[in-house]
C-alpha cells in the first residue's frame, strides 16, 4: 500500500507471459498515505477495464482475463473483484492472490508486533492506517477497502491463494480461503512451510520458491485451459 513500483513485478510477469504464452499487464497504482483508499483501487480498476477494452488491439479474448497480485497488490485485486461483482462489471476468470494483504484487523492486534520478518506487523499497521486513512480495526470502513471484512463471498470467481506458513498474513489468508470455499467458490489454498512473506524474492533459488511459482503457474494455466474448453 505504501512502497514499491510497477517494475518490481516485471520478472515474474515476464515469466508468466513466456511460460503460458499470454499477455500480461501490470498496473502502476498510486500509493498511500498520499493517495489513500479508494484511489489505489480506482487505478487498478481503470487498468483492468482498459485491458478489457483493448483486448482486440493486443490479440487476446476479453473473456479470458485473470486478475491478481502479491501482498498489497493481491489485497487490492481481491477488493477490486468484490467491487466488480457488486457493480455488475465483467468478472475475471479467476483471481490469483500471492500472500494477500486482506484484513486490517491483523494490524490492530499489537500482540503480533515483532513476530515475523520481511513484513512485520508494525509495518502492516502503518500500511493499513495509511491506506484506510483510519485506525486499523475501526468500524464502518468503506465497502471493498478490506476484502476480509466482506460477509457474503458468494459469486466471486475461482480463487488461488498461496502463502508461507511463517508469513504474517497466513491466518487471515487461510480464513479467507476457508470462507470462499464455504461460499461455494472454487478455491485452492496452498501453504508452504518455512516460507516467509515474499519468500520467492528473498531466496529465489530455493526449492520451495521454485515450487511456489510453479504451483501458481500451473493453476493459472489450468484456468485458461478450462475456459478454452
Amino acid at each position: 500500500m505504501i512502497i514499491g513500483t510497477v517494475g518490481d513485478s516485471d520478472a515474474f510477469c515476464s515469466q508468466i507471459a513466456q511460460e503460458l504464452g499470454i499477455a500480461v499487464f501490470s498496473v502502476d497504482y498510486r500509493l498511500a498515505p498520499k493517495y489513500p483508499y479508494p484511489l489505489p483501487m480506482d487505478d487498478c480498476e481503470a487498468g483492468y477495464l482498459w485491458a478489457l477494452e483493448n483486448a482486440t488491439r493486443f490479440g487476446f479474448d476479453s473473456k479470458k482475463l485473470a486478475l491478481g497480485g502479491d501482498s498489497a497488490g493481491a489485497g487490492l485485486a481481491a477488493g477490486l473483484v468484490q467491487r466488480l461483482l457488486d457493480t455488475g462489471k465483467q468478472l475475471p476468470l479467476g483471481q490469483v492472490l500471492k500472500y494477500p494483504m486482506l484484513d486490517d484487523r491483523t494490524a490492530a492486534n499489537r500482540e503480533l508486533d515483532g513476530t515475523t520478518f520481511v513484513w512485520n506487523n508494525t509495518s502492516n499497521y502503518f500500511g493499513w492506517k495509511s491506506y484506510l486513512n483510519a485506525e486499523p480495526g475501526s468500524t464502518d470502513l468503506p465497502q471493498h477497502a478490506v476484502p476480509a471484512r466482506r460477509q457474503d463471498l458468494t459469486g466471486l470467481p475461482p480463487t488461488y491463494i498461496a502463502v508461507g506458513e511463517i508469513d504474517l498474513f497466513f491466518a487471515e489468508d487461510k480464513d479467507y480461503a476457508d470462507r470462499l470455499s464455504a461460499s461455494s467458490v472454487d478455491t485452492v489454498f496452498n501453504s508452504y512451510p518455512g516460507f516467509p512473506h515474499a519468500g520467492e524474492l528473498v531466496a529465489p533459488d530455493a526449492k520451495v520458491s521454485k515450487r511456489f511459482n510453479a504451483d501458481l503457474l500451473a493453476w493459472l494455466q489450468a484456468r485458461f485451459q478450462a475456459t478454452a474448453s
